[in-house]
């Protein structure tokens, strides 16, 4: 029987039987990724920056995915936003989709609840499991972008738990496709120190961490709800558009871990974790044997 590799768990290999050759997923038409980042990141800004690449919007004419503090909604999508105006509870409840089609590819872009909620101290754990499922729930996942504020000099222990919770989680295979943007900043002004991504994407790329500082978003309007707009802004818009354009050509290179590999292997995971407890009980077994004969 032919089996071929599916993820690694530290020194462990795992191994599934080999899948009909004619599912090969290069020819799937879509591909979905984890968006993740602390509430007030930057993932709404991300949202709607990368809605107005898709959807040709710009300065004039924003195109609007999540509400923000100055401006409504404009493309219809469903979202479980809270109050725009706290930096400090998560806007997102659950996880939303924000789909984009493109050369007939479709993009998803799956919205996570923000991290570090102050509503209730209970609530990141609440907001991982959302996240888990919705993991497990996706047939077409290829990845994930972490959206992380490139004002502050590392990773918050908050970001750490849930890469690392993934990590526990999901193949190997997915967590290898993560995208890292640097938000409110650029390459030249960031404060953040790129050595501590290393903690949890250990293989992370130069060309898989991007900087975006597009505040056209956060930026309140004149009086007829237009922007004022300055060379800054513009400047901050088109290089926002080409980071997007690199970004969506990263995902176009990633493949696709079916559901059901995912539950392959959380199984096996399992398998692992119980055979490691075993292994340990009977090891305090010999050694109590052990310490009786000494005695």
């Amino acid at each position: 029987m032919n089996y071929s590799l599916i993820d690694c768990v530290g020194p462990v290999t795992l191994f599934i039987q080999k899948r009909d050759p004619m599912a090969d997923n290069t020819k799937r038409t879509s591909k979905s990724l984890l968006i993740l980042g602390e509430t007030g990141g930057g993932k709404s800004t991300f949202i709607n920056t990368i809605t107005n690449y898709f959807k040709n919007g710009d300065l004039k004419n924003l195109r609007v995915a999540i509400p923000t503090t100055f401006f409504q909604a404009t493309e219809g999508y469903q979202h479980t936003e809270n109050d725009t105006t706290s930096a400090t509870e998560s806007q997102t409840n659950d996880c939303t989709t924000y789909s984009f089609e493109e050369n007939g590819m479709i993009y998803n872009f799956i919205d996570t609840p923000g991290l570090n909620d102050t509503r209730y101290d209970q609530q990141d754990e609440l907001n991982m499991q959302k996240i888990l499922d919705r993991a497990q729930a996706t047939s077409d996942l290829a990845g994930v972008l972490l959206i992380v504020n490139g004002t502050q000099t590392r990773l918050t222990p908050a970001l750490e738990n849930v890469m690392i919770t993934l990590r526990g989680n999901l193949p190997d295979r997915i967590m290898a496709n993560t995208i890292v943007v640097l938000s409110k900043c650029n390459k030249s002004n960031t404060a953040f120190q790129r050595s501590t991504l290393t903690r949890v994407v250990p293989n992370i790329q130069k060309q898989s961490i991007f900087y975006m500082d597009n505040t056209a978003f956060v930026t309140r309007p004149r009086k007829d709800g237009r922007l004022k707009l300055t060379d800054q802004l513009w400047e901050e818009w088109n290089t926002s558009m080409e980071t997007c354009d690199k970004i969506v050509s990263l995902i176009d290179d990633m493949s696709v871990v079916s559901a059901a590999d995912i539950a392959r292997v959380q199984k096996a995971r399992s398998m692992l974790k119980y055979v490691l407890h075993e292994l340990k009980m009977q090891m305090c077994n010999y050694q109590n044997v052990l310490d009786a004969m000494a005695d």
